[in-house]
């Protein structure tokens, strides 16, 4: 029991200390490169794109290679369009977990440690100019998806790479971060 309790504290401080670095911004803009590799494939899928998160509104990850597409994410609702077509839709009133899936797009991406520490162990390191984290799902439902996640940043998140419980995996490096007025 101890063990459990200086471990909650010791992740508590690593959240507390990495927050402490990253930009509280409400607008954050820049471009990404993802690269997913998936079990069974000898190449993996490289896109490109921008992306534009607004705390308060949303997440927008506009892909533009290797084909234009879409995904924004909002509060309670996700929507993909491609060549200005909306494809798919979903939203939480119809999908209550979909909140779920949004908020933990929200917290990766703008760095919400605190969040993030509520569904996840997290382990790590923080030096003054850097920070990685390693977060493993508690809950048993996101252990599903979800095998790992490792982030590394310094006053922005730069690099996400998610380990699925399939054994596919992304990395997305995140490049030209700024805040937006």
């Amino acid at each position: 029991m101890t063990a459990v309790v200086l471990a909650v504290v010791l992740a508590g401080g690593l959240a507390a200390d990495v927050s402490a670095m990253l930009s509280q911004e409400p607008r954050l803009t820049g471009a990404f490169t993802q690269t997913k590799v998936l079990r069974g494939f000898k190449r993996p899928l490289v896109s490109k794109g921008t992306f534009s998160l607004r705390r308060a509104e949303g997440l927008t990850w506009t892909t533009e290679a290797p084909f234009q597409s879409r995904l924004e994410v909002r509060p309670g609702a996700i929507t993909t369009t491609q060549r200005e077509r909306e494809v798919l839709r979903l939203d939480a009133r119809e999908q209550p977990e979909l909140k779920d899936v949004t908020d933990l797009l929200f917290s990766v991406v703008g760095g919400d440690v605190g969040g993030l520490s509520e569904r996840f162990t997290v382990e790590g390191r923080v030096s003054p100019a850097a920070w990685s984290l390693t977060l493993t799902p508690r809950a048993l439902a996101l252990k599903g998806f979800i095998a790992r996640l490792d982030l590394e940043g310094d006053r922005y998140v730069r690099a996400i790479r998610i380990v699925e419980a399939s054994g596919d995996e992304s990395r997305i490096t995140l490049t030209d971060v700024r805040a937006d007025p």
